[in-house]
């Protein structure tokens, strides 16, 4: 039995976690989920011409950026692509009972970027709580990475977000 992944380890390193992200770090981006029922999603290939998002969610996380790409865009002078990886808290998003996915929208520095990967691989002592197969239910998610690719603003249409 490993020596710091019980219960109260975790919770330690959930609470430590949080003040890290909110208080010390505290770079705040904005979410913008997809609205399904406002955007006409084409069935064979999964993609929406015309896609409208709720209100924004502000939340905190980490992130890293790669360097952008300039060139020279056909009559528009220049532009540039960004990739950005935001690294969300598991706890954070369950709080607010959001799950980001493909196609959803994060703002961050002026700038608008559109989720394309998304990934849930790290767990408190490596456990897996769905798949976990010892005695002990001491692995939680630790945290959501999500890539995003930059998009022009003008590509976008924002709905507000209905509050529970």
């Amino acid at each position: 039995m490993p020596l710091f992944d019980g219960f109260r380890d975790g919770d330690f390193f959930r609470k430590l976690n949080m003040e890290l992200i909110n208080k010390v770090i505290n770079t705040e981006v904005a979410l913008y989920q997809l609205n399904p029922e406002y955007s006409s999603i084409n069935s064979t290939y999964a993609e929406a011409k015309n896609r409208v998002y709720y209100q924004p969610i502000k939340i905190n996380c980490l992130i890293d950026r790669d360097d952008p790409l300039f060139s020279n865009a056909q009559g528009a002078g220049i532009d540039y692509s960004q990739i950005v990886s935001f690294d969300f808290l598991y706890d954070e998003l369950e709080n607010y009972n959001y799950s980001p996915t493909m196609g959803d929208i994060v703002e961050w520095d002026n700038d608008f970027y559109e989720i394309g990967e998304v990934y849930q691989n790290e767990y408190f002592a490596g456990k897996n709580p769905k798949t976990h197969l010892g005695e002990q239910d001491t692995g939680f998610n630790v945290s959501i990475k999500c890539r995003g690719y930059k998009v022009r603003v003008d590509q976008l249409q924002l709905l507000e977000r209905s509050l529970r």
